[in-house]
């Protein structure tokens, strides 16, 4: 059975992507890091009020610098060490690669998705679905019986063959009631559906 899992706050820790930036200022002085940082909202591509890609391909040319050198120097670098991961990341896709099809279904831009995967360890090997389309219709077109595990609250958009699983692993619990599973951790994840795949 495949089982789909969001990359960007699900399993790579988008909110350090200023960490990216500090490496490419020591790779190339003449970029100041903290402008990227701050410049990086001009870049956002938006699709609708709330969704948005970040085309950090497209911020890399603004700066004369080449997207594609930079990304491999990155992921030769260190910090394709793991820690970009949120804690748990490893079991849990260890268990679906044992137990299912693991397959990362991310929104954004194809170059700078497969790059933020590259950086993880766990990742290596798993296909990659990027879109710049809703996910929904992604999986209604397909129309297979699965899994998505996702950090924003999108079962409702979801076709009946979908079953879906949030995570919310900045810790934040309040008024949160959704008509799904809701999971505060990857391990909590893992024991999820180590629970499901078991009985399939």
């Amino acid at each position: 059975m495949n089982v789909y899992v969001d990359l960007d706050r699900t399993l790579f820790q988008t909110d350090r992507m200023k960490e990216v930036m500090e490496e490419i200022g020591k790779l190339y002085p003449e970029i100041n890091p903290e402008e990227m940082y701050t410049n990086q909202t001009q870049f956002y591509v938006w699709s609708d009020d709330t969704t948005y890609a970040h085309d950090f391909s497209a911020q890399l040319i603004s700066e004369g610098l080449d997207p594609d050198l930079v990304y491999g120097q990155l992921e030769q670098s260190d910090l394709a060490d793991g820690r970009f991961e949120y804690d748990g990341a490893g079991e849990f896709i260890e268990l679906l690669r044992e137990k299912a099809s693991p397959i990362i279904l991310t929104y954004g831009f194809d170059d700078y998705q497969r790059f933020k995967a590259a950086l993880c360890p766990s990742l290596q090997g798993i296909e990659i679905i990027t879109m710049l389309q809703s996910k929904a219709l992604f999986l209604e077109e397909i129309n297979e019986p699965g899994w998505l595990v996702d950090d924003k609250a999108i079962g409702d958009e979801l076709p009946s063959s979908t079953s879906f699983v949030q995570v919310s692993l900045d810790g934040d619990t309040s008024g949160i009631s959704p008509d799904w599973p809701l999971l505060y951790s990857l391990r909590d994840a893992k024991t999820f559906f180590e629970d499901i795949l078991s009985e399939s």
